[in-house]
C-alpha cells in the first residue's frame, strides 16, 4: 500500500488490473505495507514463505522463526543507484540456545534465475539479511554491533543505503538504548527484491522439545529513490477462476486464500449479457478448500459472456474478470491443449503458458500431477490437517498462478493425480484408506479423508456433477463424470481411486518377491482397475455417444507401459504396476468397454509423450491413447526399446512399432516425445532449458468435425521467450476420428 501521500493519485489493485479505480502506474519512491485484520494470509501485496508459518493478528503481522522463513514484499523493488530507507517496528518472543542466529528484520536485494517478479517472490535468491538477532545485536549479515539492546520491549528498525559511499547501515532503538553497524557494500547486492526475515537455524517452528520463536512486524515502511513501487504486483484476494460449460450449465470454481472470520465470507459473480454488469449468484466459500463453487443452468451458451467475482477487500472491492467463451458447437475444430506433471522448477513457465497462449486452446486438460510435494521446498506438512491444507495451499497456488490468465477465459478440466494427493505413487484401493505403517505399494489413501476431499474441491468441483456421487467408504468423494461441449462427449474418469493396491494383492496371493516373476504372472482375476461403478458409468454412456461427432475419455494415465527407461539414472525399467497395464487381464477388460464407445483416451502421467493403439486380443484391436509429457518434467521416463544400457549417450533405432510390454499387453507405438538423453545429469543455464532438454512440453488434439479427423501435436518447451512450441519428431500425426 502507498503511504499517504500517493493515495489520492494512485489506487493498489487487488487482482491484475481489477480494482474499479486504478489507474495505469509503474514507480513511486515510497512504500507501507498494509495487513489489516486477522487470518493466515497476510495479504494481496506479500508472499509467505512457508504460509503455515505466518499470521495477521489485529494488523500485526506474526512470523514463526526457522530457515528462510521470510515475506516477499512483491511490490517493492530496490535499486543500487540512488538512497532508499527501510524501517520497521519489530519484537520477539521466545527463548533459543543459538539466539545469536536467530534475526528478524529485511533481506534486501532478493533475485531469480528468469528475471520474473512472481519467481522471485516464491524462490527469492541471495540478498542481504539485515536487522536484530534474538540477542539485541544489529546485524548486517555477518557484521554485528558493537552493543546489544534488551528484547524485552518492541525494537524500532532502520536502515540505511547510501549509493555514494555505496554503504549499508541498521540502527535499531528501544526506550532510549540505540545500536547500529555498518558495512560497505556492493551496489549490486542491494538491487533485487526486498523480503521480511524471521529467521533461526532450524528446520521447523515449534519442533518437539523446541520453544517457540516468533518474531512479530508493524509499521513496515521503505522510502528513497531506490525504491520502486509497482503495485500491480499483487496475487489475491481473488486468486483465480475454472469453468466448465456442460448441456448449458455453468459450473465455476473461484479459488480464495485462506481469509479470515472478520473478513466477507461470501464471493459475488456478476456478468454483462449486453445491458451492464448485473447480479448472477453469490456463493459461500468453503472451510476447508477456501473456494467458492457457482452453479447456473439454462446458461447462454450460444455467445461469450463476460464476468467479473467481486469480493469486498480492506475498505475497497476486488475484481477478477473474464470470459465464459460461447459453446463451439458450430465450429468446424474443437482445440483441446494436455498437460500432466509441472515438477514446479521452472515456475512461472512463462515460455510454455506463452505457446498455449499462441495455439489458443478451446479447452484445457491437466491430466494430474499439478503439484509435486517438493514445491517450494520446505518439505510435506501431513498433519494436523488444517497444517496441512495451508502446505498444499501454498502449492496449489503456485500451479493457478502459473495459468490463471489462461483458466479465466476458457473451460478446463483438472483431475488430481498421486502427488497431488502427497503419495508417490496412489492406488486408491476402492478408495480405502491405508493401513498404519505401510506404505504406498500397499494401496490406499495416506492422507485424511477430509484432507483428500479438499483437494477434490480445489481442482474438481467445476466439473459437472459426479454421474454416481456416493462416496467410496471411507468418505472420500468420486468426481467421474460426463462433459458435453462442442458438440462432442468427453467422459472423465478416475484412474487411481478404485485401483488395486499391489503389496495388498502382492500378499493375498503369496507372492515374497514380484521383481523375480514375469510381468504376466502378476495378473489376478481378483484385482481391481476402474472398479465396477466406472465400468458401468463408461457402459452406458458408450451407448448414448453414437451419434456425436467425438468422444473423448480424459484419464491420468496410459493403459500399458510404454516407457522402456525410468528414475533418476534412467535405468532399464522392468515393470511399472503405477501405469494401468497392470493387471493385464482388468486393462483388457476397460479397453474392451472403451473400445465400445469409438473413443479417444488422454492422459499424462509418464512424463514422456507418446500415441499408442492399443491392442486388447490382437495388435491393433483397441482404443487409440495420446500421452502427453510432463509441463515441467521431473523424474525422467524414456521409450528406448532397442537399448538394454542405463542412461545411455545418444539411442540410435526406431522406438515405433508393434510390441509387448512387460505385462503382456499388445501395443503399437505411433508417435514418441523422448527426453535427450542423460538429460537428467547435465547441468543447465536456467531451469527452462532444464525443462527443455528433458522433454518436456505439451499436447495439442485439434478435432476436424467435417473430414471425421484428428491431429495429434506433441510440442516441446519453447526454446525461448515468446517462441512457438516446436513439435516432437514424428509430430503432429493425423488420423481418422472413432476409425482405424
Amino acid at each position: 500500500m502507498l503511504d499517504a501521500r500517493d493515495v489520492m493519485r494512485h489506487r493498489f489493485p487487488l487482482a491484475v488490473g481489477l480494482l474499479l479505480t486504478v489507474q495505469a502506474w509503474a514507480l513511486a519512491d515510497s512504500y507501507t505495507l498494509n495487513t489489516p485484520g486477522s487470518r493466515v494470509w497476510v495479504g494481496p501485496e506479500c508472499v509467505a514463505l512457508p504460509m503455515q508459518d505466518w499470521s495477521v493478528k489485529d494488523g500485526v503481522l506474526l512470523g514463526q522463526a526457522a530457515e528462510d522463513r521470510m515475506v516477499s514484499l512483491m511490490a517493492c523493488e530496490t535499486s543500487g543507484d540512488a538512497d532508499f530507507h527501510a524501517r520497521a517496528s519489530v519484537e520477539f518472543t521466545g527463548q533459543a540456545d543459538q539466539s545469536a542466529k536467530v534475526v528478524g528484520g529485511f533481506i534486501i536485494g532478493t533475485r531469480d534465475e528468469v528475471g520474473d517478479w512472481r519467481r522471485r517472490a516464491l524462490f527469492p535468491q541471495q540478498g542481504v539479511r539485515v536487522g536484530i538477532n534474538a540477542q539485541g545485536y544489529a546485524v548486517i549479515d555477518d557484521t554485528l554491533s558493537d552493543k546489544s539492546l534488551n528484547m524485552a520491549r518492541p525494537i524500532d528498525i532502520e536502515i540505511a543505503y547510501d549509493a555514494k559511499l555505496t554503504t549499508l547501515s541498521v540502527t535499531a532503538q528501544s526506550n532510549r538504548q540505540r545500536v547500529s553497524a555498518q558495512k560497505k557494500i556492493d551496489p549490486q547486492a542491494v538491487a533485487g527484491g526486498v523480503a521480511l526475515i524471521a529467521q533461526a537455524p532450524r528446520k521447523r517452528p515449534n519442533a518437539q522439545g523446541q520453544d517457540a520463536m516468533t518474531w512479530q512486524f508493524q509499521r513496515v515502511t521503505l522510502d528513497g529513490g531506490g525504491i520502486h513501487v509497482h503495485p500491480d504486483r499483487t496475487f489475491g484476494p481473488i486468486l483465480w477462476s475454472q469453468y466448465t460449460l456442460s448441456d448449458r450449465t455453468l459450473k465455476m470454481n473461484v479459488q480464495m486464500p485462506p481469509i479470515g472470520q472478520g473478513d466477507a465470507q461470501s464471493v459475488t459473480l456478476e456478468t454483462d449479457l449486453g445491458h451492464g454488469w448485473q447480479h448472477a449468484a453469490d456463493a459461500p466459500i468453503d472451510p476447508d478448500a477456501r473456494t467458492a463453487l457457482f452453479r447456473i443452468e439454462n446458461w447462454p451458451s450460444e455467445k461469450d459472456v463476460p464476468y467479473r467475482v467481486v469480493y469486498p477487500w480492506d475498505g475497497q472491492t476486488s475484481e477478477w474478470v473474464g470470459t465464459i467463451r460461447k459453446d463451439p458447437v458450430s465450429d468446424k475444430q474443437f482445440k483441446l491443449a494436455v498437460f500432466s506433471c509441472d515438477n514446479g522448477y521452472a515456475f512461472p513457465a512463462t515460455r510454455i503458458v506463452q505457446a498455449v497462449r499462441m495455439r489458443d486452446p478451446d479447452m484445457m486438460f491437466f491430466a494430474g500431477d499439478q503439484i509435486y510435494e517438493v514445491y517450494g521446498g520446505y518439505g510435506i506438512t501431513r498433519w494436523p490437517v488444517e497444517d496441512a491444507t495451508l502446505d498444499y495451499f501454498r502449492k496449489w497456488y503456485q500451479f493457478g498462478w502459473t495459468w490463471r490468465e489462461l483458466l479465466r477465459d476458457r473451460p478446463s478440466v483438472i483431475i488430481p493425480d498421486d502427488h497431488d494427493v502427497y503419495q508417490g505413487n496412489l492406488w486408491g484401493n476402492g478408495g480405502t484408506l491405508a493401513p498404519k505403517g505401510k506404505n504406498d505399494n500397499w494401496g490406499g489413501y495416506i492422507m485424511a479423508p477430509r484432507w483428500v476431499n479438499m483437494v477434490q474441491r480445489t481442482q474438481t468441483a467445476n466439473l459437472p456433477d459426479p454421474v454416481d456421487p456416493k462416496p467410496t467408504p471411507s468418505g472420500i468423494g468420486v468426481y467421474f463424470t460426463a462433459l458435453n461441449y462442442a458438440g462432442g462427449r468427453l467422459a472423465i474418469i478416475e484412474d487411481r481411486k478404485f485401483k488395486s493396491g499391489p503389496g495388498i494383492m502382492f500378499q493375498k496371493h503369496g507372492i515374497k518377491n514380484a521383481s523375480e516373476l514375469d510381468g504376466t504372472a502378476l495378473d489376478f482375476d481378483d484385482a481391481s482397475l476402474l472398479g465396477d461403478r466406472q465400468l458401468a458409468f463408461l457402459e452406458n454412456w458408450g451407448r448414448s455417444s453414437d451419434s456425436s461427432p467425438f468422444n473423448i475419455i480424459l484419464s491420468q494415465t496410459m493403459f500399458a507401459q510404454v516407457h522402456t527407461h525410468g528414475g533418476p539414472k534412467l535405468n532399464r525399467s522392468r515393470r511399472d504396476v503405477d501405469t494401468n497395464g497392470w493387471p493385464s487381464s482388468k486393462r483388457n477388460e476397460a479397453l474392451t468397454v472403451i473400445e465400445k464407445t469409438h473413443a479417444l483416451l488422454l492422459c499424462g502421467d509418464q512424463h514422456f509423450g507418446a500415441l499408442v493403439r492399443h491392442g486388447i486380443k490382437d495388435f491393433g484391436d483397441g482404443p487409440l491413447q495420446f500421452m502427453v509429457p510432463g509441463t515441467v518434467n521431473g523424474w525422467p521416463r524414456a521409450a528406448w526399446p532397442g537399448v538394454e544400457e542405463n542412461n545411455p549417450e545418444k539411442v540410435d533405432g526406431n522406438p515405433l512399432g508393434k510390441r509387448t510390454d512387460p505385462f503382456g499387453n499388445k501395443i503399437d507405438v505411433l508417435g514418441v516425445g523422448n527426453p535427450t538423453p542423460r538429460s537428467n545429469v547435465n547441468e543447465y543455464d536456467s531451469p527452462d532449458d532444464k525443462a527443455r532438454a528433458k522433454g518436456s512440453g505439451f499436447g495439442m488434439v485439434t478435432l476436424d468435425k467435417p473430414a471425421k479427423q484428428v491431429t495429434f501435436e506433441l510440442l516441446r518447451y519453447p526454446a525461448a521467450d515468446g517462441q512457438p512450441a516446436d513439435s516432437f519428431e514424428g509430430f503432429p500425426i493425423t488420423m481418422p476420428l472413432g476409425g482405424r
